[in-house]
């Protein structure tokens, strides 16, 4: 296309991506604005770069082109994941960890592919003995974020958060896509940039939601629910386990603990703070309840 290597599918995921981040350059500053203003200047980096390599025209060798798509794909790939983890505040099991798979990713890169790729001047050899280890990594970290969502969906009657979860699956998903996709298909520009730039797609979504339901809360009078400033005073991991206790009255704390992946000890110092913020003389969970419900009400309806 424009005579370039660009493929239709990957110029329309280009152009989305543009537009978004033009808006998103609008919109006031948050960190959740930041880490998602990133993400899609790497996906419109990713798309562009391995869009146009390699071509000839740009009087580059060859060798170089392909180093250079390949960081830019591999630097969209652990930046998702991050994003993922930071977004969904998803602990994973150490080994699947940014430190570990970050390192990992640096020595498989520079081992299984740029070396023997020097050497064989083979690409397609090189290609696929360097994805073998991240589509081993993207399973695993696949099966453990869809443990953890799941878990959470469960607990969860609140349709934004719904959405956001499927959403979060959707974009791990997409991310394991990347190296199978290249393994199965080798270089194929539609089917590679679809599969791994819907999970970014995915990811948009589950921003809009987010940014919307957060936006219902300014919108409502203060003075007709006095309950909001306290509220207000919460983190956003507290507002998190606050709405889960409302959500789930009958559940226990270690119940609760376990939906959202952290451990008894730091869910109850959650919950200490919560009665504290709150200003709640006594600490029960009916109590805590009865507190929430006409909030939780006006935040969702």
């Amino acid at each position: 296309m424009f005579r370039t290597q660009i493929h239709q599918l990957t110029f329309i995921f280009i152009v989305i991506e543009s537009l978004l981040l033009i808006f998103l350059l609008l919109q006031k500053n948050n960190p959740s604005k930041f880490r998602f203003v990133l993400l899609t200047f790497l996906f419109l980096s990713y798309n562009i770069t391995s869009g146009l390599i390699p071509d000839e025209k740009l009087g580059i060798n060859r060798l170089s082109q392909d180093y250079i798509a390949f960081t830019v794909g591999i630097a969209c790939a652990l930046y998702l994941l991050y994003y993922i983890y930071t977004e969904y505040k998803i602990k994973p099991p150490r080994i699947i960890s940014m430190r570990p798979v970050l390192y990992i990713a640096v020595l498989d890169f520079i081992f299984l592919f740029v070396i023997p790729y020097s050497i064989t001047d083979d690409l397609n050899l090189s290609r696929n003995l360097f994805l073998l280890v991240p589509l081993l990594l993207t399973i695993t970290i696949v099966v453990n974020v869809f443990v953890i969502l799941i878990k959470r969906l469960r607990f969860q009657k609140n349709n934004y958060q719904t959405i956001r979860g499927i959403c979060g699956m959707g974009g791990a998903v997409c991310l394991m896509s990347l190296p199978a996709v290249i393994i199965i298909f080798g270089d194929n520009q539609p089917i590679e940039h679809t599969s791994f730039s819907m999970g970014h797609i995915f990811l948009t979504i589950a921003y809009i939601t987010s940014m919307n339901q957060k936006s219902r809360i300014p919108e409502k009078n203060l003075s007709k629910n006095p309950r909001l400033p306290l509220f207000d005073k919460l983190t956003d991991r507290e507002k998190e386990i606050a709405m889960l206790i409302i959500e789930n009255p009958k559940y226990t704390y270690q119940q609760l603990s376990a939906s959202i992946h952290i451990n008894d000890k730091t869910f109850s110092k959650h919950v200490s703070n919560i009665y504290k913020k709150l200003e709640l003389p006594q600490r029960n969970k009916e109590e805590l309840v009865d507190f929430l419900r006409p909030l939780y009400i006006t935040m969702t309806s």
